[in-house]
């Protein structure tokens, strides 16, 4: 975590592919001690095997969001069916596997709306969205302002004209 906030401090040469990396590498980390036995054991964590999909559906969201899968896709990558994915999903994220999926994507595109100099159209692309009109209706539809807007107001918080640190 510190390695995060640190690079998220510091601007520098691809620093957006160092923190993807570590993102992955704490999302991996987290979910084998979600899924560890011994762990499970000493923190009382749930025996129901629902938790071990649900972190496993959580790690394969973040090295496969920027691609969009289909729900369908993710199940069989995880053995399960869709119905049985999203069942999950209600049950322990009070959410549909697909608005689960959603919400990493908005975090990645809140973050690099605020982290990093890409337009829009090179932020959309990034996220796998096909064109940069249908991305900002999604980033409106999740999170109440457009991303132009979104950015604006991350400037306007610091006032100084550059983004605000975490």
């Amino acid at each position: 975590m510190e390695h995060i906030d640190g690079e998220y401090r510091r601007p520098a040469r691809d620093r957006d592919v160092l923190l993807d990396a570590l993102i992955q590498a704490l999302t991996v980390e987290a979910a084998r001690l979600a899924t560890h036995p011994a762990t499970r054991a000493r923190s009382a964590v749930s025996t129901d095997p629902g938790h071990g999909h649900m972190a496993r559906y959580q790690a394969l969201i973040e090295r496969r969001f920027r691609q969009q899968p289909s729900i369908e896709e993710m199940a069989r990558e995880l053995d399960v069916s869709a119905a049985h994915l999203n069942a999950l999903c209600r049950r322990l994220a009070d959410q549909s596997a697909l608005a689960v999926l959603h919400q990493r994507l908005l975090l990645e595109a809140k973050r690099e709306l605020t982290y990093t100099n890409l337009t829009i159209a090179q932020i959309a692309d990034g996220l796998g969205f096909s064109e940069p009109a249908y991305f900002t209706r999604f980033f409106k539809r999740l999170s109440g302002v457009a991303p132009r807007d979104f950015r604006r107001r991350q400037f306007d918080h610091q006032g100084d004209g550059s983004p605000s640190s975490p």
